[in-house]
């Protein structure tokens, strides 16, 4: 019985270790996309959150952030996440699936009707 009582809080403990090991920011991303497609936006954004902390310049990070949180409701903090990712690289246009953003001629997004195109 004590084995097997040893046994259970060795797994118990590789399991907590395993969960507290850092993660890519890459995995992290992922997870929040499989949050997007169940449309838990809060956990989404948890997820793409902590992909930030470890690499805080991901241009896909900040972009995805602006659907979730347009997704959400919150169109200035959607528009935030989708001109840090232009002002990282111009030639990207993230809120392409954010229906209610407008890329205007100043190269930034704007809350408005309509997609970017």
């Amino acid at each position: 019985m004590r084995r097997v009582i040893i046994g259970l809080m060795m797994v118990a403990i590789v399991s907590v270790a395993a969960m507290a090991m850092a993660q890519t920011a890459e995995e992290w991303l992922d997870k929040a996309i499989e949050y997007r497609k169940m449309s838990d936006w809060e956990k989404a954004i948890e997820a793409t959150h902590k992909a930030l902390e470890i690499e805080p310049n991901n241009k896909y990070a900040h972009a995805n952030l602006g659907w979730y949180y347009d997704e959400l409701d919150d169109h200035e903090t959607a528009v935030d996440h989708c001109n840090k990712a232009i002002d990282m690289d111009e030639s990207f246009v993230p809120g392409l699936q954010q229906p209610r953003m407008v890329l205007l001629p100043d190269r930034r997004l704007h809350e408005g009707p309509g997609r970017c195109n």
